[in-house]
């Protein structure tokens, strides 16, 4: 989508937006809201009110997607090194068997 042809006020509304879903439990949108709408929030020249929307949920996507990384990343970490450890309940979570143990 060529975002340079809409105007300031869709792009707020759509930063705003996508934001918003993100927060839906779908991060991956906040990572495509910062890497869309990062060159017009800091790069470009401007200091309306738009501008400063697409700031602050540029940031705020970038944040949040942030956030999410650590807990995805704590959640494995933690999941593996249990599930090394052989317990019952890292087995009754997955969805991966070994070969022979089925």
């Amino acid at each position: 989508m060529d975002f340079s042809r809409l105007s300031a006020e869709k792009k707020a509304f759509l930063v705003k937006r996508y934001f918003f879903i993100g927060c839906a439990c779908a991060p991956l949108v906040w990572v495509v809201n910062a890497i869309f709408f990062f060159n017009d929030a800091f790069k470009k020249e401007g200091s309306g009110p738009q501008q400063k929307t697409l700031q602050k949920y540029v940031i705020l996507s970038i944040i949040g997607s942030l956030l999410w990384t650590v807990v995805i990343v704590a959640w494995q970490v933690m999941f593996q090194v249990e599930r090394a450890k052989g317990l019952r309940w890292t087995d009754a979570i997955t969805f991966v068997y070994p070969s022979g143990y089925v």
